[in-house]
């Protein structure tokens, strides 16, 4: 359905879409093949990234037709991009890659209902499963966003790293 080739952007619980790209000084050349615009696609050069969010209303991307859906994904790509000129300069040419993803996205390649990005609809809360030494940690654990990953990392390994435990 479109998903998974040549497009980058995150989506939240609240059905968000970000739209991501690698962007690089005018003239900066990257090894590997040949990209957008020129440029060469490989390593990003560490000059610089950029993720845009924008909300999405997962009814609308889940019930799109294929072909509608590509072009939805790139009308609304460009739509963000044009949006998000208001508040930086202009850094389109130095565009390395892009990446676009929706709730329809989400859903495909995680199963998550409705295309949600955060954890899996049963939380574990003490990260236990059914293989020895193996804890969940993570959104899928419980936790939202970056900072609740990292959180749910530390309480695990303070709950069986750290205390003696009987699944050690």
């Amino acid at each position: 359905d479109g998903d998974g080739v040549g497009n980058n952007a995150d989506i939240d619980d609240d059905g968000q879409i970000s739209v991501h790209g690698v962007v690089t000084p005018a003239g900066r050349r990257h090894q590997g093949d040949e990209g957008p615009r020129g440029s060469h696609r490989g390593e990003p050069s560490g000059e610089g990234r950029m993720r845009i969010t924008a909300l999405a209303d997962p009814a609308h991307w889940l019930k799109l037709p294929p072909d509608e859906y590509v072009q939805q994904k790139n009308e609304w790509a460009r739509r963000v991009l044009e949006s998000t000129l208001r508040f930086v300069p202009d850094f389109r040419d130095h565009i390395v890659d892009t990446d676009i993803f929706t709730p329809r996205t989400i859903r495909k390649f995680t199963g998550h209902e409705n295309g949600c990005v955060y954890g899996a609809p049963q939380k574990i809360r003490d990260g236990c499963t059914h293989l020895r030494n193996l804890f969940l940690c993570g959104t899928d654990q419980g936790f939202l966003g970056i900072i609740g990953s990292m959180l749910s990392g530390i309480t695990m390994a303070n709950l069986h790293l750290l205390r003696p435990s009987k699944s050690l």
